[in-house]
């Protein structure tokens, strides 16, 4: 270690030395400032967008699209409930999709009256003015029909109902 810093300290005296230190120091500072524009922020940039078009696509499916979907995703759970084996579902869905815009309101308190007032509120974002969104309400499931190979069993079925009743919130009726 001794040898290590003799050498540095060697290296470092006279002129040679002060435009090593300069040198360096200019390296640094440029990875530096280099590190500011980094690739991360782009990418991430990228993600958003493509997270904000995924959902978009999500939005605009069309109800039987929805339906279909639900229904294959039903099927897949009910299968692996033992004793249940194959099995088909209809799904009843009705409604659209629903977007909630967040508002900010504004309320006017005079002696006898107040007024509220409402506003949808509005991002400025390089692509251009939008909503803001809240959320986005799904189409309304009305019912479920499940046929399966197990159903002649009270146990299997008292699962089936169960399971479609906990994923869909639905009444066992």
């Amino acid at each position: 270690m001794k040898k290590i810093c003799e050498l540095v300290t060697r290296r470092l005296k006279g002129e040679g030395g002060v435009r090593l230190v300069v040198i360096c120091g200019v390296i640094g500072l440029g990875l530096i400032l280099l590190s500011g524009l980094s690739v991360s922020d782009d990418s991430q940039e990228d993600t958003n967008s493509l997270t904000i078009e995924e959902s978009e696509i999500s939005i605009s499916e069309s109800l039987t699209e929805y339906e279909t979907a639900l229904e294959r995703s039903l099927v897949e759970i009910l299968e692996q409930i033992e004793g249940v084996g194959s099995c088909e579902v209809m799904l009843t869905v009705s409604g659209s999709w629903q977007t909630v815009y967040v508002k900010d309101t504004d309320a006017d308190c005079e002696e006898s009256r107040t007024q509220t007032q409402e506003n949808v509120v509005i991002l400025d974002t390089d692509a251009g003015e939008s909503a803001l969104v809240e959320r986005v309400l799904s189409p309304e499931i009305n019912g479920a029909i499940v046929v399966c190979d197990g159903a002649s069993s009270n146990v299997v079925k008292e699962r089936v109902v169960d399971a479609v009743t906990a994923v869909l919130d639905l009444p066992t009726n």
